[in-house]
């Protein structure tokens, strides 16, 4: 799926283009006055010269990188492979918008996910700054750091969309510094009726020592969410330990553990005779309650049956549900995403895992993994093109273990050095030339774990693909 290189973007979109309004076109090439005239009297509303608009520095230039063909080929390399005949997991070791390019063709409309955790400003990495000395110039202040952030992250998204189902979704870490102009360019490449936003609380409340602020602490990031179409990408209700705001007890000493009671039903006096849901029940006391609930009875009687259910202290009161605060329920996926590990338990796994403190700001196993349950991809491709340490993969490989799922991941990595990143562990016994070295080291840590887990093999019928299929970019003289 990874030998053809992309036809050029350009080539294509004129060639649609000039299919679907052929007489936009005079002598091959485009009347603006004339397409603006057609599009009118087709209903669509056109966009003065004087509308909101977003640029920055070197915007066309970034736009002409989409089109510019690919000058490298993937390359395999077996050797540094795992299962390497028989696996779908594929890294990638190269710079991501030449490997975007290179997929444009072979996988486009076939990734369910995009996950990726970039580089936060221009000074995070020696990518930009080679990249687009050409466009801007080999300058330090604010603004130029901006416009050279976006000129990057620009095109890499443009193409990434271009891999995405009709279903897919693309999620991207960011924090304060840059949220405002990743939302415009998505909202430009996405179309903003489908881009919408999360946000993660990276820390926990019991992590230590607090940090001296003038302020106030900054706890939170951003992740920026993209639809290629919003309406057929449908998230599912995810399990999870109940959250609550009032006192846990465990008034009748259920042998489950402590739980708090939930409403079942609507009021007597609002209820709708004949409606859903309406029917009656009986106490255990003997008291009649006649009203619509949540369940339909035979639900009722089985909660019932099982003790799920509370009728107070003297078995007469309106029933209300037990809601046990050790067992997982299915609920909605929040916009505010708590619980799912910290900037310090992703640290933390990553330095048991390679044994080297690589990032200064990983992302935890449990936050990839909860977007991608919630996401539905229980069958589709997981793509990171900012790998990094490699959590996406882990994140893939950990939720098919625990739902039998077969997804597969696709990672890109550039092989960057090190030097201006990594804070080596006092022994100082393991050495990375590059970043890609840390991203498959950590796969291949990972893929360890799991076939010394007792759960690994078979799980719910479907067996875990625990390879992964290395490539690497190269480069035409």
């Amino acid at each position: 799926m990874l030998e053809e290189p992309a036809k050029s973007a350009e080539k294509e979109r004129r060639k649609i283009l000039q299919q679907a309004i052929p007489e936009a076109f005079v002598d091959g090439k485009l009347d603006l006055d004339l397409m603006s005239e057609i599009l009118e009297e087709m209903g669509v509303q056109v966009l003065q010269r004087d509308r909101r608009a977003f640029s920055w520095a070197g915007k066309t230039k970034a736009i002409h990188a989409v089109d510019s063909p690919p000058r490298g080929t993937l390359e395999a390399v077996p050797e540094e492979s795992l299962n390497y005949e028989k696996t779908k997991n594929v890294f990638i070791e190269g710079d991501n918008l030449e490997t975007l390019k290179l997929l444009q063709k072979t996988m486009q409309n076939r990734v369910k996910l995009i996950y990726i955790d970039p580089p936060y400003n221009a000074k995070g990495t020696s990518l930009y700054t080679k990249e687009f000395r050409n466009i801007l110039g080999n300058y330090g202040s604010t603004k130029r750091d901006h416009s050279r952030w976006l000129s990057m992250m620009y095109p890499r998204i443009f193409l990434a969309r271009n891999l995405l189902r009709d279903d897919g979704v693309m999620f991207v870490s960011i924090d304060d510094g840059e949220v405002y102009n990743l939302r415009m360019i998505m909202d430009e490449i996405f179309g903003e009726e489908n881009v919408e936003i999360m946000i993660w609380k990276k820390v926990d409340s019991n992590e230590g020592k607090l940090k001296l602020v003038k302020r106030f602490r900054i706890e939170h990031e951003y992740i920026l969410v993209g639809y290629k179409n919003k309406e057929k990408c449908l998230f599912r209700k995810v399990n999870e330990l109940p959250r609550f705001k009032n006192p846990v007890e465990n008034v009748d000493g259920d042998p489950r553990g402590d739980w708090v009671s939930g409403n079942m039903s609507s009021t007597e006096a609002i209820s709708v005779e004949g409606g859903k849901n309406y029917y009656a029940v009986t106490s255990p006391g003997g008291r009649k309650f006649v009203r619509q609930w949540k369940f339909p009875s035979a639900e009722f009687d089985r909660l019932n049956r099982e003790d799920r259910i509370y009728w107070g202290k003297n078995g007469n009161n309106v029933p209300r549900l037990k809601v046990f605060a050790k067992e997982p329920r299915s609920v909605y996926v929040s916009s505010i995403i708590e619980e799912k590990g910290t900037a310090k338990s992703a640290a933390a796994e990553l330095f048991r895992l390679v044994g080297a403190d690589c990032f200064p700001n990983p992302k935890p196993v449990k936050l990839v993994q909860y977007l991608i349950d919630a996401a539905q991809t229980q069958h589709g491709i997981v793509m990171d093109f900012f790998a990094g340490s490699g959590t996406t993969a882990q994140a893939v490989l950990a939720q098919n273990a625990l739902d039998g799922g077969n997804r597969s991941f696709l990672l890109v990595q550039l092989p960057e050095s090190l030097e201006h990143l990594v804070s080596w562990p006092s022994e100082g016994r393991l050495r990375f030339h590059n970043i890609a070295e840390v991203t498959r080291c950590r796969v291949i840590a990972a893929i360890a774990d799991l076939k010394r887990s007792p759960t690994s093999g078979t799980t719910a019928g479907s067996e875990l693909d625990l390879g992964m299929r290395v490539f690497r970019v190269a480069m035409k003289n």
